[in-house]
């Protein structure tokens, strides 16, 4: 049986503890098709991978629970906070393909956007190590889903390889990311081989930087009933929009999707048709457990002042800006977006990756 993770609670001790907290867990994948368009405007699908939730019915009620608030309930803002923010990201859109890998893109393309050269991390090698890892212990390897603070953690424990090193030298033998093939995920790259190959993040004293993670959603949120959806906005804009000469931040997160409404779940536009989650009606109202399922995304921004308008004709103000791993048709050219009360009914995981840069002897 694969380890159960806490909705809300992801800190290190929340996970040491996962056995006795609420959890949701993982059973392989689902697919869906998303709508696609190219730069002159033909459209078309793709198929993707979403990773499959097991809900309690105790997990179902939460959802439905005070922690949930109603539709087009804007979240309270600190006035000493911008009402927009925007954070660079990596210029490559990438692509998970067909694998349930969201988690291990999501968690790469933001250390791609601290380290700054842009497509830099394997995720190839990640998900190898991640299926020799899961072969050998109660874990998820990536290739079907997983969580951030699993994959965060097995980034800090093991390092980085390059995407280079990934095509001269190969992990396990596998030169190329199997984007469009379905069944080809490589085999298990041992930690030895890994090892070998990786880059340190951690602190190290030969570099001026170093990388660490925490969870958004710590111990004092920790009630899965409870927590304050409107403080919880509220410090994912803080991140955001906070800029400190020694750090830089960028965020990860998890949601619940209910897939089989509109575009997998996406009822508005903002830019593009269907590159909007937003909470409509009869999403608050008629999804079912069966019908639910979960992927993660970078957050990349906000804007307090953006309004969309859902399928159903549901006004939405307030959303976040998101960096998806679909490729560059999907979407607004890769990039989605999520409404404040879609996020605070559905979110499951909210993290920050973070470089610090040290300030070198002499300067």
């Amino acid at each position: 049986m694969k380890l159960k993770l806490s909705a809300i609670s992801l800190s290190i001790m929340a996970l040491a503890a996962a056995s006795s907290a609420q959890a949701i867990e993982l059973d392989g994948t689902v697919s869906a098709n998303v709508r696609t368009a190219d730069v002159r405007g033909n459209t078309g699908t793709q198929s993707v991978k979403l990773m499959r939730l097991k809900l309690s019915s105790e997990e179902l009620q939460a959802l439905n629970g005070p922690r949930r608030l109603s539709a087009n309930q804007v979240a309270k803002t600190d006035d000493s906070l911008p009402s927009s923010a925007d954070v660079s990201a990596i210029d490559t859109v990438l692509n998970q393909g067909m694998h349930g890998s969201c988690v291990t893109f999501a968690v790469s393309g933001a250390l791609d956007a601290l380290i700054g050269k842009g497509d830099y991390v394997s995720q190839l090698c990640s998900l190898e190590l991640g299926a020799y890892l899961e072969n050998r212990a109660y874990t998820y390897g990536g290739w079907d889903g997983s969580f951030g603070p699993l994959v965060l953690n097995q980034f800090m424990m093991n390092g980085i390889v390059s995407i280079d090193k990934q095509k001269t030298k190969g992990c396990a033998g596998v030169t190329k990311y199997p984007t469009y093939s379905e069944t080809n995920t490589g085999k298990p790259m041992t930690l030895e081989e890994y090892h070998g190959l990786s880059e340190q993040l951690t602190l190290n004293s030969k570099s001026p930087t170093y990388f660490y993670w925490e969870s958004i959603l710590g111990d004092d949120q920790s009630d899965f009933k409870e927590y304050d959806a409107d403080k919880l906005v509220e410090a994912v804009k803080r991140n955001l929009a906070t800029k400190l000469p020694n750090r830089d931040v960028r965020m990860t997160f998890g949601t619940i999707i209910p897939y089989k409404m509109c575009n997998v779940g996406a009822c508005a536009k903002y830019h593009h048709a269907n590159d909007t989650w937003a909470l409509t009606k009869s999403m608050e109202r008629d999804f079912k457990d069966d019908e639910l399922a979960g992927h993660e995304m970078m957050i990349i921004g906000y804007d307090d002042n953006a309004e969309v308008i859902d399928s159903e004709g549901g006004k939405h103000k307030g959303l976040f800006k998101l960096r998806n791993s679909w490729g560059a048709m999907a979407g607004d050219k890769g990039n989605y977006y999520i409404t404040y009360d879609f996020f605070k009914r559905f979110v499951m995981e909210v993290q920050r990756v973070v470089k610090v840069t040290r300030k070198v002897s002499g300067e």
